[in-house]
């Protein structure tokens, strides 16, 4: 082979792979600085969160010695936190959306939208939605249905067991 397709095929090889490679290391910068904004976030609410789960922007925890969950979603020039005090909820349900479509001959339901809804033992006070999916926003789904499931059995179980303690005080 000549010294010119030797040439031309580096090039080539070089014009394939380094997008890959700066693809890579923009997202694994991206959730290095999501991970630290989100220890910082579990800092300033001075919470230790026993239980927590950390994918893509998010995060989500417990804190079982003070009975908070921190939810925390960053995005590129925002970090949204929200701390709920789990002693003032009554229960924790998830909350779907779902589209209907016909794709092949079949109905098939496609997930929109995914949150958990914290319900508040006072009735004055509105239901605070957590966003673990939407379709506007996020364009794959990785697993959020079983997350929504998992942490709404967590809290659920976490509220039973505070409710257990107030009622033994």
């Amino acid at each position: 082979m000549s010294t010119t397709i030797i040439i031309i095929y580096v090039i080539l090889a070089a014009c394939l792979v380094l997008p890959i490679y700066l693809f890579n290391k923009n997202s694994k910068n991206n959730t290095s600085k999501a991970h630290k904004a989100h220890l910082l976030e579990i800092k300033n609410h001075n919470l230790e969160l026993k239980d927590q789960e950390e994918w893509h922007n998010l995060i989500i925890g417990i804190d079982t010695n003070q009975n908070k969950l921190l939810y925390s979603k960053t995005t590129m020039n925002t970090n949204d936190t929200t701390v709920i005090s789990l002693s003032e909820i009554k229960h924790c349900k998830i909350v779907k959306s779902v589209r209907p479509i016909n794709r092949k001959g079949k109905k098939e339901n496609i997930l929109e939208k995914l949150a958990l809804e914290f319900v508040y033992s006072k009735n004055n006070l509105p239901n605070i939605l957590l966003e673990f999916y939407d379709v506007n926003g996020d364009f794959r789904e990785d697993f959020e249905m079983k997350r929504a499931e998992k942490w709404a059995g967590k809290v659920n179980t976490q509220l039973a067991a505070l409710s257990k303690s107030t009622m033994v005080a």
